[in-house]
């Protein structure tokens, strides 16, 4: 069922309660039992005709992006192979982010996209002015890219089900750039970020869910090697609430 509630009519609500309850507590004072009864029945009709939209409203999905650390499984090492001869080439380096949906109903079409990225450079944060927002891939989708040719844009989280995305990769292929990993890659915009600070705002959307947004900040110092404890050693990853910028 599709509600309308918002936070503002919630509180109009709980106001509209919070009052029905004062009229109550003086009916019963005043032994007013004829004006209690009328404060009741009101109460009843007000809940009959509104109570689904109020649950549906409270019983909406919520998501929430767990805290990252530079460890197992959100920073891991696998196997790079060839794209069309299928021959391991070298080693990859995955920055994933844990997703729950902490809410009480199913998340649809949930999507994380990144929607601007900055540079620390001269001693200040530079926010890319001209950035076009693109959506992040999902971990374990190389199955569903066979049949559909594509990655998967838009997944549906279950409820306190946990699912990572990809923010982005290092690889001893190209073992001097941090590589956001995106859905669809615009030849016009850089997806590769050579050695540097930089910050990466990425919110995740869902039908009928609050978006929720985390400032994932990247220093990356380059020469991507084989060794994992190396690698640890030459990127820092971290995610705060607020934009640096």
């Amino acid at each position: 069922m599709n509600s309308s509630w918002t936070p503002l009519t919630m509180v109009l609500a709980a106001a509209n309660v919070v009052l029905a309850l004062a009229v109550a507590f003086i009916l019963i004072i005043q032994s007013n039992w004829i004006g209690l009864a009328a404060i009741a029945t009101f109460s009843a009709v007000v809940w009959a005709g509104d109570h689904p939209g109020i649950l549906t409203w409270l019983e909406r999905p919520n998501l929430q992006i767990m805290p990252f650390e530079l460890t197992s499984p959100l920073f891991q090492k696998a196997p790079e192979f060839h794209p069309t001869t299928s021959q391991r080439v070298g080693s990859v380096f995955f920055v994933n982010v844990l997703l729950e949906n902490i809410g009480e109903t199913l998340a649809k079409s949930c999507q994380p996209v990144v929607m601007t990225v900055g540079r620390y450079d001269a001693g200040k944060w530079q926010k890319q002015t001209n950035w076009i927002p693109l959506g992040l891939e999902w971990v374990l989708d190389e199955l569903s890219r066979p049949a559909t040719g594509k990655p998967v844009e838009e997944r549906d989280l279950v409820p306190l089900k946990p699912y990572h995305f990809n923010l982005g990769c290092l690889s001893t292929t190209d073992p001097h750039a941090f590589r956001l990993l995106v859905t669809v890659a615009p030849s016009a915009q850089e997806t590769r970020f050579l050695r540097g600070q930089y910050c990466f705002e990425v919110t995740v959307f869902a039908e009928k869910a609050k978006p929720v947004t985390k400032y994932f900040h990247v220093k990356w110092l380059g020469e991507c090697t084989d060794s994992f404890e190396d690698v640890k050693t030459k990127i820092r990853v971290f995610a705060e609430d607020q934009p640096p910028w």
